[in-house]
Formats: structure tokens, sequence, C-alpha cells
């Protein structure tokens, strides 16, 4: 194939995927799915207008590289820590769950020990590319369920690397020697590899940005993040692992420095381009005719799949402490079979592990359960809370969400009083973009409070009990807006004694009952009264002072 039969070939499949994909955005289906037809309409078993999908493929490789080093530039190290343990635990979870529930299953319909397990860890993936791409265009990334999901993808993703060698060592059989020696030596290449790449990113990379040439020529960094990207592919591949893994890594260690948001800017267009021929070569992977004449296994194994899958997820994230809703959100969000599938189907039919028609099958059933996922991951916080009121009483899954919030909050502000002051006070909050508790004694006021970006709490501020619900103790600071001073006075000396290092800002309305608000301790205790006189002030002396620049201008 010269040149020019490939740039046809590439024109081809992107004005396929673009005019799919812009038709389905519009139909409200989502441009992923689009470009994955696209490749299906382009595919050698369809129109036929690739034939050769190797060359395109390995251009895909690069588009799922680049998605995931700018994924990558967006989660720091700081920010992975933030997803915490059971997070971390639950995605853990979620592959060993789904391999064991999925290995069983093939094994009971009669596949043997080592196709079921292979078959098993195909299915325990699902699509970073997909997952993250649909909650990040939602918004959902720092939901509980997208936080979840994200932990989950990462493991995933490093586990890659343990799955290949798995399905590797199951392809060879009985010939274990054979495989640990030629492994050896690339864990020995990896663990080097890493260290030059690391050196290379945290220590050479900002200098090169620092640079004079960077400043003053726009071009250089774009071909410095192309060339990062792609030579952290290529340096992964090289030693054996996922080329995309060594893409993603790249682009979190890029992400500690302060240039990464000119990275992922200098880098959109190339992802779009090269994430969009990633999509469409799956399609391409797809035998239509096989899967015309075979369409009821194909609907059946996708709809078996994804129940399945959204069942072993569940358990699997409920094990560690999750709430119902968010795990099952979560497992909806995972139901789909991954990109990085397909890795291991081509590795187990090398390895006689997969039949010709097995592998048909599975990667038809991969493609289908793409295909559904940006729908799927759209309705998944909707159907997973009319789920858990099915599976749940109304009443626990409250307690449960509560309990959640509550051990998350820290760093918000309580506001008591939600009259003209306290409505003032949470605008201004909310503005800033703070997390604000806004608490009254009217239940008329939760509206509104929700209008102003407000969590709205009922009850009677003057109770100790509902002091212990607002995590008084993680709190940034406290505003009594209460106008009654005997009110704000025993609130503020509930809280105090809840949280003694607490700030505590409280509104006095009259000069006399300042000293007993800060006796009941007040940090800070605004003095209306005071207030007021110095505006006053402060006005009177901007009139008079305008009057008298009025004066000088007509004298002259």
């Amino acid at each position: 194939m010269n040149g020019w039969e490939l740039l046809l070939e590439l024109v081809a499949v992107l004005a396929a995927a673009f005019l799919v994909g812009a038709l389905f955005e519009r139909w409200r289906i989502g441009a992923v799915i689009g470009y994955i037809v696209g490749g299906v309409l382009m595919g050698p078993s369809a129109f036929g207008v690739i034939r050769d999908t190797n060359t395109v493929s390995v251009l895909a490789e690069l588009g799922i590289a680049l998605v995931l080093f700018s994924t990558g530039l967006e989660f720091s190290i700081l920010r992975l820590r933030k997803l915490g343990r059971s997070t971390l635990l639950a995605g853990a979870s979620q592959i060993i769950v789904c391999m064991i529930v999925f290995a069983g299953v093939g094994f009971a319909f009669g596949a043997s020990w080592r196709t079921a397990l292979a078959a098993g860890a195909v299915f325990a993936l699902s699509s970073t590319a997909i997952v993250l791409r649909v909650l990040r265009e939602r918004g959902e990334l720092d939901a509980s369920h997208g936080k979840v999901s994200f932990g989950t993808l990462l493991l995933q993703d490093i586990a890659l690397v343990p799955l290949v060698l798995l399905v590797t060592l199951l392809g060879q059989g009985a010939n274990v020697r054979f495989t640990l020696e030629s492994i050896v030596p690339s864990v020995g290449g990896f663990l080097a590899a890493a260290l030059v790449f690391i050196v290379i990113v945290t220590r050479f990379l900002p200098k090169a940005f620092r640079s004079r040439a960077m400043a003053t020529n726009r071009e250089l960094p774009v071909l410095l993040g192309i060339v990062t990207c792609a030579g952290s592919a290529w340096a992964a591949h090289s030693v054996g692992i996922s080329p995309s893994l060594g893409a993603f890594l790249a682009g979190v260690l890029l992400a500690e420095t302060s240039f990464e948001e000119q990275i992922r800017s200098d880098m959109a267009g190339f992802k779009a381009v090269f994430g969009t021929l990633f999509f469409a070569s799956v399609g391409m992977a797809v035998d239509t005719r096989w899967v015309a004449s075979n369409w009821a296994p194909v609907l059946t194994a996708t709809v078996v799949v994804l129940f399945v899958k959204v069942v072993a997820n569940f358990v699997a994230i409920r094990l560690w402490k999750r709430t119902t809703i968010s795990s099952l959100a979560s497992a909806i969000c995972l139901a789909q079979v991954g990109e990085l599938g397909f890795i291991l189907v081509q590795i187990a039919v090398v390895g006689g592990l997969f039949a010709k028609e097995q592998a048909n099958l599975l990667v038809a059933t991969i493609v289908m359960t793409m295909l559904v996922a940006p729908a799927l991951i759209a309705i998944s916080p909707r159907v997973a809370r009319r789920l858990a009121v099915s599976l749940v009483a109304a009443k626990k899954l409250a307690i449960e969400e509560d309990e959640d919030r509550a051990l998350k909050r820290s760093n918000h502000f309580v506001v008591f009083g939600f009259g003209t002051a306290g409505k003032t006070v949470v605008r201004i909050l909310g503005e800033a973009q703070y997390e604000v508790l806004a608490v009254d004694i009217d239940p008329k006021f939760a509206r509104q409070a929700v209008e102003l970006g407000a969590i709205p709490k009922v009850g009677d501020v003057t109770q100790v009990d509902m002091h212990e619900e607002l995590s008084l103790r993680s709190a940034r600071a406290l505003v009594v807006a209460i106008p009654d001073h005997r009110t704000a006075s025993l609130a503020i000396a509930h809280a105090r004694r809840l949280a003694p290092d607490l700030v505590i800002v409280a509104r006095s309305r009259y000069h006399q009952f300042q000293d007993d608000l800060k006796q009941a301790g007040a940090t800070l205790v605004i003095g209306e009264e005071e207030l007021l006189g110095r505006r006053l002030g402060e006005e009177s002396c901007r009139l008079a002072l305008g009057h008298e620049d009025q004066d000088v201008r007509e004298a002259d």
C-alpha cells in the first residue's frame, strides 16, 4: 500500500465516522457509537472500503494512547490518592469477582478451565475510553459512582499486564518454564525503562517547557507533547506492556508539573482524530456476515454478559461499604466489555484457547456491549436509584446516603438561619464554590436554599442532635445569622462544645448582646448597629466628596 492509498483510507474512515457520529449525536445516541458504526460500515465485512485493517489498527493504538495520555494529565497522583483506599479495593475486587463469575459460567457451559479463565479475564475489563469520556461530558467524574468507576478502570488498565501474562501462560499450557524464562528479561527491561522514563518526564521535560524556545514558538510544545505520548507508548510496547498504559502513566507524571493544562490543550486535536480512528477500528473488527447469520447467539450473549457483569460488579463494589445507589450506578457504568479485551482475545486465539467461532462471538459481544455503553452510563444514576428503592427500604437508603455524605464532608460552611442575612451569606459562599449546609426551622426555606446552591437541613439549632448531623468538627466555619440573641447564644454554645476549634462568626442585632454571643463561644461577632453606622459614615463621606468635586468644577 502506497502513501496515497493509506491517506484515502484514513479520509474515508474519518468521513464515515464524522457523518454517522454527527447523525447519532443529533439523535442523542452518542457520537462514540456513531464512530464504531462508521467503522463497521467501512470494514472488510460490510462495504469493504478498508480491506487491510492492520495499518488503521496501528494508528488506532496511537489514538487510545492519546486518549489515556490526556486522561492521565487530568488525574494527578494527589487526586488518585484522594480516591481513597475503599475505592481502589472495590476496583480490585471487581476484577477478581468478574473473572471468577465469568470463568464459572464458561466452565458450566462446557469450556475447558483454561478457556473459561481466559474468557473471565476478557470480560473483567471495561472500556476506559468510553466510560471516562461519557462521565466527563456529563460532569460526573467527581460524583461518588464516577470516582468508583475511575478507580476501577485505573486498576483494570494496570491489571492488563498480569492478565496478558496469565492468558499467555494458559495458552502455552504445560510449557511454563519457557514462558517464565521469557518473562524474567521482560520484567527487568520494564523496570529499567520505567526508571529512565520517570527521570526524563520529571526532570527533563519541565526544563524543556520552561525554555525560551518553547515560549516563543507554539509549535514546539505541540511536538514535544506528541513525542512524549508516542514515545511512552512505544517504550511500554517494547518491554511487553500495554502502550496505552505507558501513555497513561506519562500523563499522570506530567500532571504533577505546572504545564499539564498547556499540554492537554495542545494535544486535544490529535486526541480527537486518533481517538476516532480507534473507535472506528473497533467496528472494523466485527465480521458482519457472521453476526448476521448468528444474530441470536450474539444478542443472547450480549444481554447475559451485561446482566451478569452488573450483578458481579455490584457485589464486588458493595463489599467495601459503598452505598447501594453508588454501587449500582458504578456497576451499570462498568457493565460493558472494554477495548483492552480485544488484546486478550487475540493472545488467546494465538495460544489456541479460542476457536474461530468463539473468537467471533467474543468480538461481536464486546462491540455490542460498547455500543450500548454510553446510553447505560447516562441513565446509570437514575436506574440505580429506582433499583435501589425496590431492593432496599427507602428509610435505610436515606440513612445510607446521609452517612456517606457525612463521612466525606469536610471544609464546608454551615449557616444557621435563612432570613435575609442568611440568604446573603449562602449566596456569597455558593458563588465562591464552597459547600454550604443551610439550617433553618422553617421547611419552606429548602427550595430557596437549593436554588442558591446550598444543602438544606430543616431542624432546630438549639438541639444537640441537630448539630451532630452537620459534621461541625470538619467544617471550615459556622455562620450564625439568627436574629434572636437567646437562640443564637444557645446554638453557639452547643456548637462550641461539639467542635472546640471551630471558627464561629455570629450576627448581633443589637450592640448590647455582643458580649453574650462572645461568652457563648463565638469567634467573631458582627454588630448590625456598628456595621450600619460604618456604612452610613462611608456613604456620607462619599456623597460629601462628590459634592465638593462638583463645587470645584463649577468654580473653575
